[in-house]
């Protein structure tokens, strides 16, 4: 998967994302409406995935996001490399854990070069959505967690808690990941997080 732009203008929006089940219509609304005075940015979604869930739950957030008026350049870690890290100052990382706590194989080619490299990245802000499950406990999420040592290691600044998501993601997991990213992009922007 190429990367793409996410942008407020429904043309750059495919009309599969766009469709919102009914019994969420009323929520979508209300999420536009109250992150209406959080400032527009831009931020860069980076994809680990194994199965296409992750990738699956970050369209969805991606969306949600371009509808508040952000601009989201989404990209699949397979296309990825580490240095656009320095192209931007937020990042939400989304990653499911595969195996015994391992990084999907789509991540393993950035995640190497990363550690090579070790940008300085105390500009970056950023937050995990992770995917995982408990019946492989003591390994949930542990992807995750790697990728926020990592990226705070090497200076990064965590901006909100991460949004965890165990054995879907269901219809109300992605409503819940939305929901989570509208205070991740008011905590990037130093406001008050919606709905308190």
């Amino acid at each position: 998967m190429a990367g793409s732009l996410f942008g407020f203008s429904q043309t750059t929006i495919s009309k599969r994302l766009l469709k919102i089940p009914a019994n969420l219509a009323n929520e979508a609304v209300i999420f536009f409406v109250v992150c209406e005075k959080t400032p527009r940015m831009n931020l860069l979604m980076l994809i680990g995935t194994q199965t296409g869930n992750t990738e699956t739950v970050a369209e969805s957030v991606a969306q949600h996001l371009a509808q508040e008026g952000h601009s989201i350049h989404f990209v699949d870690l397979a296309d990825a490399y580490p240095e656009i890290l320095l192209e931007y100052n937020h990042l939400i990382l989304a990653t499911s854990t595969w195996g015994d706590g391992e990084l999907p194989d789509n991540a393993l080619d950035f995640f190497e070069t990363f550690l090579t490299l070790a940008p300085e990245l105390s500009h970056l802000q950023f937050a995990i959505l992770a995917l995982g499950d408990h019946t492989y406990d003591p390994y949930f999420c542990k992807a995750g967690e790697i990728f926020d040592t990592t990226l705070s290691r090497f200076g990064a600044q965590k901006a909100f808690s991460t949004y965890e998501i165990d054995a879907g993601p269901t219809r109300e997991d992605i409503r819940g990941a939305c929901y989570w990213s509208s205070q991740v992009c008011a905590s990037f922007s130093g406001e008050p997080a919606p709905f308190g």
